[in-house]
């Protein structure tokens, strides 16, 4: 059973969503002060679900802002209808965005990478059995190194192969972190994603 604390808190942030959802258009000021409470109360929280997502790395901080962003945009939290709390709310919307992230490199249908994460935008049980898709995505993560692993998903996560730019800071930490070149992340990077895909085509 949830401790009352607990249900406290959920109750508490499902109302500042509601304050958000209801004032977005007509009263940003207000719905943005309701924001920042939840900003404040939860952002230590959200930080260490996307450090222990991605590892303690740079994707952490994107992933970090890119789900703040999308709570934001889709403040749909309800407890009292669902009984969800609101850091496992926060998780799966946290995985989802690192999850997105592999839809444009990793084989699989679209169907099949959205049933990986529940429920981006709405109702997200607490305990879900994860998809074998899912699982199938994460045992391929883990057959890599960990330094295969970091810089793959730094390289995705600023999705280099639409010919955007990983930030030159994002670059030095690499380059410094590993003791090697720009020319040899890529080469990493690509070898890794490589790994990834043929792991996926052999168990698929």
């Amino acid at each position: 059973m949830i401790k009352k604390s607990v249900r406290k808190d959920c109750l508490e942030a499902e109302d500042l969503m509601r304050v958000i959802r209801e004032n977005i258009d007509s009263d940003r000021g207000k719905a943005m002060a309701a924001f920042g409470n939840i900003y404040y109360k939860y952002n230590k929280v959200l930080w260490t679900i996307c450090v222990k997502v991605c590892g303690d790395n740079p994707v952490a901080d994107k992933v970090f802002t890119t789900t703040w962003k999308k709570i934001m945009n889709h403040p749909d939290y309800n407890y009292t209808e669902f009984g969800v709390t609101f850091e496992t709310w926060m998780s799966s919307i946290a995985k989802n965005a690192w999850i997105d992230t592999l839809k444009k490199e990793v084989p699989l249908e679209d169907k099949t990478i959205d049933d990986c994460i529940e429920a981006e935008e709405g109702v997200v049980e607490e305990d879900v059995v994860p998809s074998f898709e899912a699982e199938l995505i994460e045992r391929a993560l883990e057959e890599l190194t960990e330094k295969e692993r970091d810089i793959l998903k730094t390289y995705i996560l600023y999705d280099t192969n639409n010919k955007k730019h990983v930030p030159d800071e994002i670059l030095d930490e690499l380059r410094e972190r590993y003791q090697t070149t720009s020319v040899n992340l890529r080469k990493i990077k690509s070898r890794a994603l490589e790994k990834v895909q043929d792991y996926v085509k052999k168990y698929q």
